[in-house]
């Protein structure tokens, strides 16, 4: 089992080839406020797998309500930082009118943000959200206070108080006669060539005209500046100045009551400091988890299973975060199925040809594994999974260095000294090495190689490597716990297809890119000729081996395609059988009803011909003949009721009042509206019928009302015909000297007998005695949705003893 895994170690080297830096701020740009910014800076990677659980958990729901309601409408306002004032607020402190308006703002976003994702919060089913939401405070009452003094600007209310109401009110009748004074002298025909132009200006506070110079002689006053080029000079008549001290004077109170007010604001709202604490920080996480979501909607992310106890990935569908971002108008990127550390294989040696996808694929896995640190969704395929790395290490592309002397080779050596550095332990480490000892002697670097990676393997840990070396892949086929894997080349069209082949390795192809590239003809044919046999016929076995990959993955594909066809053909089968056998059971009952009638005849006529054989000599029938029709009919009758299937029927104290349940006997789907021993009534469009609990099962799905009407429709046409042939419909009910509940039952059985024979007119014989069943009867019609009006019959009909009824 590896050893624990706390948060990741960042290594700032690797983080910047992997392109962390360029996707985090990808990922800060979609941050709604500076707390969900403050959030990723200050903790980008989370501490543990339960963190990184929880926070997809989060973002996949946030994702889920993002893509089905799009982007939540919140408020166009500024939103800074409110956190600095806040320690001056707690002291006592007087806030600046620009800062309380930026409490307000802050909690107005905040509360839309929550209250969005509350609306929608039963569609992402999420508890892990639910709970995140139910920490962010519930700041009405603050907003409530700030809005008694601020407007929707975030300026002070005019009516802040009754001084600051009685000073605005007065500044403005002031400014009003200061400027119409103004106005006038600028109006006089007398002072037309006097002034520069026809606009009252302001100068130090207080309003000014702007004099030409050579005409400041005409207009005594004071001189309050004069303009970059010397005309004009903007003088404050002498005639306004009481004007403008009296206005300067009202400012100056202004002034005074707005800070008493923003005094009286700050002291009020000093007690919420720790609300508004807890209130910036719960925004910023879940600002925080809004980001992500946004970014995996972008990238159409999945959650990832964390795999907190063996080290390994499983990925599909891999794709690189950039890449995708990159292309998302254009061509699809090419995703890869990528699985690494089951059964001990914890080395993997991937080689093909150059601009292959090599690189790509290195940085894919190595990306992805920080992305996970940070508890964000992933560009993979649903049923991914993948360990929390700790350390991830990589040596990717050109380390050379000039400033420092070191050739490339150099600088990869640097790298591979520091991931063997003894302190380092890699048991929980995610190693990514690509062109391994490339630029030295080919087969030094062989030897270098195998020893570096057989090193690496025994420290535990996943390593991917990625290599030119011929003997790299025979050591990846001979040693346990390495697996060889290749960048498929299309040899048809001479190009890279950057998918992943698992266990195969792959061959550099330099001879046919060189082809492509237009290389001469006895260039290439020297090349093929210096391979030596060993490599030739190595090249000849990798490319039939992937010949044959490609062409299993083809033939896997299509049996996958044929098996999804085949299931959906199974499922319009199975509905169909379906269908069929309730047609069969439905016709089947039909005819048992039918036929029971006719038995209840026969037995009627049994009945009579016996005491007519009792009463009259002359009639011969033998009594045993009659007891052998008798058992006859009853045989017949059991016969035809064995033929019909039985299915699994409801336990009365499962169903409940509101369930849709499928009648057999009415072969549709309808609503329990009442509940009775063992018998439940079902409401079918306007008809309500009883029918036994043994008839009912659950139904698929809840029936659709327009088709649930139009089935009902089909049902009564053939239940009416059913009825027709099975047995003749009573128009009238005889009830008289029944129990009240005796007759209602009857009369309920007979109004539905009525319904499915479609006659519209029947009626209740119930006699006058003592008003009770005539009282109940009719009360009962009064709730029965399929009465449409009923009334006392025709005195000579039975008057008030007889109740006809319109269906």
């Amino acid at each position: 089992m590896a050893s624990p895994v706390s948060t990741l170690t960042p290594d700032i080297a690797t983080l910047a080839l992997l392109e962390w830096p360029v996707l985090f701020e990808e990922l800060l740009a979609f941050c709604l406020t500076p707390y969900g910014m403050a959030a990723w800076e200050d903790q980008p990677f989370l501490e543990n797998a339960d963190a990184v659980t929880t926070h997809q958990a989060e973002t996949d729901a946030l994702k889920t309500i993002l893509m089905r309601f799009n982007d939540p409408q919140l408020p166009q306002v500024e939103l800074l930082d409110i956190r600095p004032a806040l320690p001056r607020l707690e002291k006592g402190g007087v806030l600046s009118l620009e800062e309380l308006k930026h409490i307000l703002n802050v909690l107005r976003v905040g509360a839309s943000l929550s209250g969005y994702f509350q609306k929608h919060l039963e569609k992402a089913q999420s508890e892990d959200l639910k709970k995140l939401l139910s920490q962010l405070p519930d700041s009405q009452a603050c907003i409530a206070l700030l809005e008694t003094y601020l407007d929707s600007d975030g300026e002070l209310k005019e009516t802040a108080s009754a001084l600051y109401t009685e000073l605005r009110q007065k500044f403005r009748s002031q400014k009003k006669s200061m400027q119409l004074s103004l106005q006038n002298m600028l109006n006089h025909p007398d002072n037309a060539s006097v002034f520069q132009d026809m606009t009252v200006t302001e100068r130090e506070g207080r309003y000014v005209l702007p004099v030409r110079i050579e005409q400041k002689s005409k207009v005594p006053g004071t001189i309050h500046g004069v303009s970059s080029s010397g005309s004009p000079v903007f003088v404050e008549p002498h005639a306004v100045s009481e004007l403008n001290n009296g206005l300067q004077e009202t400012l100056r109170k202004l002034e005074k009551e707005t800070q008493r007010i923003l005094g009286e604001v700050s002291q009020l709202l000093s007690s919420d400091v720790d609300m508004l604490r807890q209130f910036t920080k719960t925004l910023g996480q879940l600002d925080r988890r809004y980001a992500a979501a946004k970014l995996a909607v972008w990238l159409k992310a999945n959650p990832v299973t964390v795999i907190a106890d063996s080290q390994m990935l499983h990925l599909r569908n891999a794709r690189h975060p950039l890449l995708v971002m990159q292309n998302k108008l254009e061509n699809p990127v090419v995703g890869n199925d990528i699985t690494l550390g089951n059964n001990s294989v914890r080395t993997m040696i991937i080689t093909g040809p150059n601009t292959g996808g090599k690189t790509v694929l290195l940085k894919t896995v190595g990306l992805l594994s920080v992305m996970l640190w940070a508890g964000l969704l992933l560009p993979v395929a649903e049923a991914s999974s993948m360990a929390l790395f700790n350390p991830v290490l990589a040596d990717i592309g050109d380390q050379q260095s000039i400033t420092q002397n070191l050739s490339t080779f150099s600088a990869h050596l640097e790298k591979l000294r520091r991931f063997l550095d003894e302190k380092n332990n890699l048991s929980a480490g995610l190693i990514l090495i690509d062109e391994i000892a490339s630029g030295t002697d080919p087969s030094e670097g062989s030897a270098l190689a195998r020893a570096v990676i057989d090193t690496l393997h025994a420290k535990g840990g996943l390593t991917l490597v990625t290599t030119h070396l011929g003997e790299l892949k025979l050591e990846a086929h001979e040693h346990v716990g390495y697996t060889n894997a290749s960048m498929a080349f299309n040899p048809d069209t001479l190009s890279p297809t950057y998918q992943l082949i698992m266990g195969v390795p792959g061959t550099s192809n330099a001879i046919t890119i060189a082809q492509k590239l237009g290389l001469s003809v006895s260039v290439i044919e020297k090349a093929r000729r210096y391979l030596t046999t060993p490599e030739r016929d190595t090249a000849a076995l990798i490319e039939e081996l992937e010949h044959t990959k490609r062409k299993l993955t083809e033939e896997l594909t299509e049996a996958q395609r044929l098996r999804e066809e085949a299931e959906i053909a199974y499922q319009e089968w199975d509905t169909q059988r379906t269908r069929l056998a309730n047609e069969k059971r439905r016709m089947l009952q039909t005819f048992k009803a039918g036929l029971k009638s006719r038995i209840h005849e026969l037995e009627d006529e049994l009945k009579m011909l016996r005491k007519a054989v009792q009463h009259d000599s002359d009639i011969t029938v033998q009594p045993s003949r009659l007891k052998a029709m008798g058992k006859s009919a009853d045989a017949l009758f059991d016969e035809v009721g064995s033929d019909i299937e039985t299915l699994p029927t409801l336990a009365i104290n499962t169903i409940t009042v509101g369930d849709y349940l499928y009648s057999r006997q009415l072969d549709t789907t309808a609503e329990v509206v009442a509940l009775g021993d063992q018998e439940v009534t079902l409401q079918a469009g306007l008809m309500r019928v009883t029918v036994p609990v043994s008839d009912l099962q659950k139904p698929a799905t809840k029936p659709d009302k327009q088709k649930q009407r139009s089935f009902q429709k089909t049902r009564k046409t053939s239940a009416v015909t059913a009825a027709k042939e099975a047995a003749p419909v009573q128009r009238e009910c005889d009830v008289r000297g029944q129990r009240v509940d005796e007759a209602l039952t009857g009369v309920e059985k007979f109004i539905d007998d009525a319904l499915l024979a479609n006659v519209e007119v029947v009626a209740v014989i119930h006699g006058h005695g003592t008003g009770a069943l005539k009282l109940a009867i009719r009360e009962a019609l009064k709730q029965n949705p399929a009465v449409q009006k009923f009334y006392p019959s025709e005195l000579d009909q039975g008057g008030d003893g007889r109740t006809v009824i319109e269906l």
